[in-house]
């Protein structure tokens, strides 16, 4: 939660190379940040713990933003769709 949009997006790095059973509720909190750069590294981050099924669950939840969605749809149009 510090204000420097930069060290949020390595905290979310840190969690996920951490992959600790804690990391995906922890960088979920992230998915409803006020910076778009803070909220696709933990969009990426949750897919790289999770797969695709988190994905969905993004784009279905209807207190995720517009932005949030996107990045989720980015990533399974780019590797979920061969």
């Amino acid at each position: 939660m510090d204000a420097s949009p930069q060290v949020r997006i390595g905290a979310i790095t840190a969690l996920m190379d951490f992959n600790h059973p804690d990391s995906i509720e922890l960088i979920k909190s992230t998915l409803y940040d006020e910076n778009s750069e803070v909220i696709e590294n933990a969009v990426v981050a949750l897919y790289n713990l999770s797969g695709a099924d988190i994905l969905l669950d993004i784009i279905n939840d209807e207190k995720s933003n517009q932005t949030t969605k996107n990045k989720a749809q980015e990533i399974l149009d780019e590797y979920e769709n061969d």
